[in-house]
Parts: C-alpha cells; sequence; structure tokens
C-alpha cells in the first residue's frame, strides 16, 4: 500500500497560484465549478433508484 502525504507534496510544489491572487482565484472558481458539474452526474442514478423504491411502496399501500 502506498501512503502519500499530502502536505509533503504541497510543502516541495506549492499551490496553484500561490503568488498571484488572481491565478489562485481563477483554479478555485473552476474548481468548483468543475465539482458543481460533476456531482449532480455521480449522484443522480441513485436518486433515480430510490425514487423509484418509494414509488414502488407508495402503490404497494394505496392498493391493499
Amino acid at each position: 500500500m502506498i501512503v502519500v502525504d499530502v502536505n509533503v507534496i504541497m510543502a516541495k510544489t506549492g499551490m496553484l497560484g500561490e503568488k498571484n491572487p488572481l491565478l489562485e482565484a481563477v483554479y478555485g472558481s473552476l474548481s468548483g465549478m468543475a465539482f458543481g458539474l460533476l456531482s449532480p452526474l455521480a449522484s443522480q442514478p441513485f436518486d433515480t433508484i430510490k425514487t423509484k423504491m418509494q414509488a414502488e411502496v407508495f402503490v404497494a399501500f394505496a392498493i391493499v
């Protein structure tokens, strides 16, 4: 098992845009937009399954 210490990597390489506040804001905004776009794509199948399961339970109780 390979263990990577993020603090060691950050100490050696630094953060993107560390010296320039504008670049830091751009990189932060781009990473936030990427997360905002990808998180619904990753969670949508699970939401669909959950909704179908809830609808089946509702229909089962409504028929009885």
